[in-house]
């Protein structure tokens, strides 16, 4: 019987000058990610240097990301609101040859071994 490979979460580190960020990608496309950043939030046009390991292949993925949308949750009453989960889309920027080959040979691995 084949070990079962769990393909998300991949956990991401996000860094730029101001912060660093441990989040969670939860749909991973060879333009970019959507990543659960948890009650930290993420600023549109914001820059960050991501890096994970893709599941399954252990090949490391570093490149240069923006965030284009953000997806803001928050928790309590009006006024005394609290953080809840920021689901953000980042796209990648200036990927090179080699990253964007590594993200689609994954990317066709996953769609074969999801439909077995």
């Amino acid at each position: 019987m084949a070990k079962q490979i769990q393909l998300y979460p991949i956990g991401v580190d996000l860094k730029n000058s101001r912060k660093s960020v441990r989040a969670a990608i939860v749909k991973l496309s060879a333009g970019g990610f959507l990543v659960n950043s948890y009650e930290t939030p993420l600023l549109v046009n914001e820059a960050f240097q991501a890096e994970f390991v893709l599941p399954g292949k252990e090949i490391v993925i570093s490149g240069e990301a923006v965030v284009f949308k953000t997806y803001d949750e928050f928790k309590g009453k009006h006024g005394l609101i609290s953080p809840g989960n920021h689901v953000n889309e980042l796209v990648w920027r200036n990927p090179s040859a080699e990253m964007r080959s590594k993200l689609a040979q994954y990317l066709a691995w996953v769609k074969v071994n999801s439909m077995s």
